[in-house]
């Protein structure tokens, strides 16, 4: 049987993973990265935003099994106490990120786990403080739920490092923040400065990997898919624009808002930032071509044009955005990743 070329290929992930345990030097993986796309003639893998999520069928598998595994913990300890069940998904979670996470470095199985541990962790301690009498307040249980939640990531964070562990330990001190704040308008408030500083975080680490070669790079992915979110509902709730029927005024400034948002999420090359804030823009265009008297073909329409307008940015992004970085000062360019041959 004649053996497939492609078998004992090494893939981009492999270099990463290399560079990420110390085996290659990252400026000798750029400049085989380099090489590699030139010989081949095609773009390079760091603007495509890759990172490391399904890598075979086997992932899936796993990821299976270990759903059903939590589930059976749920469903058999959870007439005894819920506490007791969620503890006891905590520790399963951790024994089984031991064998998958560590040492088989499996990508979504370890997704699944961390979250499995973090949020059984969060609601053991809720149920905890819910059931005691010397917490009459109910924000209360939830931020001191939140800390045992981000100390549990953090826990993890120190034993599997696994990417996304940062972004859920930043989720759960705003969450902490959040429930310390009562009132409403101010809570909206939080929301919007939590998202302003977690884009900061995410900035940060991808200043520090502007090849998207290492850990940095996955764990800046995750935190730009929190901070969207918060950034875009935190403004718009603080504007009133979410309150009520949205008008048409509003429904532009909501859709110019994201142009501008697009704009910089093509300069640092973060698909991530338009995909996590995409529901305000469906929203806002349905609510603008409904008012044009066509409300019985909004969401058709809406779906339709948002979905050319993606597919064609999509097939631009490369040109557009050395396109764009071309005018921009070279401080700012040395601050993203380079524009792709």
């Amino acid at each position: 049987m004649e053996k497939d070329p492609q078998a004992d290929a090494i893939t981009t992930d492999d270099v990463r993973d290399a560079v990420a345990a110390g085996v290659l030097p990252q400026q000798h993986a750029q400049a085989l990265l380099a090489f590699v796309a030139q010989s081949r003639q095609s773009p390079s893998r760091t603007d495509e935003e890759s990172f490391r999520f399904i890598r075979s069928f086997n992932d899936i598998f796993v990821t299976i099994a270990i759903a059903l595994v939590l589930f059976a913990l749920n469903r058999l300890l959870s007439t005894i106490s819920e506490p007791v069940s969620m503890l006891a998904i905590a520790a399963a979670s951790w024994a089984m990120a031991e064998y998958f996470t560590r040492r088989r470095r499996m990508a979504f199985p370890s997704i699944v786990l961390l979250g499995a541990f973090v949020v059984s962790v969060f609601l053991a301690f809720a149920d905890l403080l819910n059931f005691s009498d010397s917490v009459p307040y109910e924000d209360t249980a939830a931020a001191g739920s939140a800390i045992a939640a981000a100390i549990a990531a953090g826990i993890h964070w120190l034993r599997f490092r696994v990417p996304i562990t940062v972004a859920a330990g930043v989720a759960a001190l705003i969450l902490f923040v959040v429930a310390l704040v009562r009132l409403e308008y101010a809570s909206t408030t939080v929301m919007l400065a939590a998202g302003l500083v977690t884009l900061v975080i995410a900035m940060m680490f991808d200043t520090r990997d502007r090849q998207r070669l290492t850990r940095k790079a996955d764990i800046a992915f995750w935190l730009h898919m929190l901070a969207a979110p918060l950034i875009v509902h935190g403004l718009f709730a603080t504007l009133g624009i979410l309150t009520g029927s949205l008008s048409s005024t509003q429904a532009g400034a909501v859709l110019a808002f994201y142009a501008v948002f697009g704009l910089f999420a093509l300069i640092i090359d973060r698909r991530a930032l338009l995909v996590s804030s995409l529901i305000y823009v469906l929203y806002a265009a349905s609510t603008l071509i409904a008012s044009s008297g066509f409300r019985d073909y909004s969401s058709g329409i809406t779906a339709l044009a948002i979905g050319v307008f993606l597919l064609l940015l999509s097939a631009g992004w490369s040109h557009l955005r050395a396109l764009v970085l071309r005018i921009m000062p070279q401080a700012a360019r040395d601050l993203v990743p380079p524009a792709a041959s």
